[in-house]
């Protein structure tokens, strides 16, 4: 009986399945049958889109009934203070993320913010309020004479297939 077990579902990461139209500078695979490689990026683990860094969260609560969906970033790292807060346990100090309850509650909590990243491709990312900023190259951090790709920022809410990189427009967002 599960009917006083608090559940989640999520995953590690998203998967390409071609949603991210015309991205396939540097990048090397096979085209297969039915999946036209001008239509998107097929793999993971290369980049920071949405379809590869989205994941799927579904969280049962006992005695919740009413479904709630929330559209702001939730992260993996949510899912363990949740858990805590719905058992009343006291999130411990290390715990970096925090419970989901909090944006239920106030949905109109816009000040969350994820990070990400992607060692394959040396990436790094934030999403906040909207915007997403990709840093192509991270090694520039470290050796300022290395040339780097060009960074990216997208308006997630205007453009969630990421398609007009806004970063020479908004100079002052990426820096």
């Amino acid at each position: 009986d599960f009917s006083q077990t608090v559940i989640a579902v999520t995953a590690d990461h998203g998967e390409m399945l071609g949603e991210t139209p015309g991205f396939t500078e540097g990048v090397s695979f096979t085209q297969k049958p039915g999946f036209p490689l001008s239509t998107g990026h097929y793999l993971h683990g290369s980049t920071l889109y949405n379809s590869e860094i989205s994941v799927p969260l579904i969280i049962k609560v006992p005695g919740l009934k009413e479904k709630i969906v929330l559209n702001e970033i939730v992260r993996t790292i949510d899912i363990a203070p949740t858990f805590l807060n719905l058992l009343k346990i006291p999130k411990p100090d290390t715990f970096r993320g925090e419970s989901i309850l909090k944006l239920i509650k106030n949905p109109n909590d816009k000040g969350r913010e994820a990070y990400m990243e992607s060692i394959y491709t040396d990436k790094t990312g934030i999403c906040y309020d909207g915007w997403k900023l990709i840093i192509n190259g991270t090694n520039y951090l470290r050796e300022p004479s290395v040339k780097v790709n060009k960074n990216e920022l997208y308006n997630i809410h205007a453009d969630p297939l990421e398609q007009n990189n806004l970063s020479d427009e908004k100079p002052a967002l990426v820096s």
